[in-house]
């Protein structure tokens, strides 16, 4: 049987016009650069039936949100400016159903900001109460907007467990990191693009870098970047800089 050679353009020019094409996958690296792209992280949503230990849950989101985004040198208004941040824009940010992406878009207007983060914790459930070895897990919601191109970048819930067994972390210690990587899960396919060029203090625990922030805040990669009005660590300095 005689073979039959088909060039590849004309095959692909044939499917374009059917609209048959696969689309080429998204990548949120395209056209940015972290230290030119300011985010706004807004105050974390509450949602657990059981709110007994919501204090220490959101705290620790917005730690992880925080850390992440300033180790890869974007520059960022945490929770606590997003409030006067966001003022003209009359959009509430305690009330999960106005986190829409039309809100989210005009939060970025009035900010200033390029991408907005919105985190949302839905549940936290203790699934094994046995002694030395405990497992818990955590949901919870991401979606953020990318204004400059009027686009979702991530819109989706993440569950994750973690287990405490042969490892002496408590009851406390198991929830924290329970939490905390539930969020890193959350911001792994979002932050991929982009590698850890500033050395942030402190990775795992609840503290917030940006407490009484006044404007947007980027690390520097040559310094240790510590929380805001903090001592510096013995390595370096504290970093606000533009």
């Amino acid at each position: 049987m005689k073979s039959v050679l088909i060039d590849k353009r004309i095959i692909a020019a044939g499917l374009a016009v059917f609209g048959l094409a696969a689309a080429a996958p998204r990548s949120t690296a395209e056209n940015v650069t972290p230290s030119k792209t300011t985010v706004l992280i807004l105050p974390v949503l509450q949602q657990e039936t059981d709110a007994h230990m919501a204090g220490l849950h959101t705290a620790v989101v917005r730690h992880r949100v925080e850390y992440d985004l300033l180790a890869r040198q974007f520059t960022v208004i945490g929770p606590d400016m997003a409030t006067t941040a966001t003022a003209k824009s009359t959009v509430s940010l305690t009330d999960p159903a106005a986190r829409t992406p039309d809100n989210l878009k005009k939060l970025a207007v009035s900010a200033g900001a390029d991408w907005v983060v919105s985190c949302n914790i839905l549940e936290y459930k203790h699934d094994t109460f046995t002694p030395g070895a405990r497992t818990d897990h955590a949901k919870l919601h991401i979606l953020v907007y990318d204004a400059k191109k009027g686009s979702i970048l991530a819109d989706k819930d993440v569950i994750k467990a973690d287990n405490s067994s042969g490892r002496g972390i408590g009851v406390l210690g198991l929830m924290e990191e329970t939490v905390d990587l539930a969020t890193q899960q959350a911001l792994k396919n979002l932050l991929a693009a982009y590698p850890e060029t500033v050395k942030v203090d402190d990775e795992l625990g609840a503290e917030d870098y940006l407490v009484n922030q006044t404007k947007p805040v980027a690390g520097d990669p040559a310094k240790v970047f510590t929380a805001i009005g903090a001592p510096p660590p013995a390595t370096g300095s504290v970093q606000v800089t533009n």
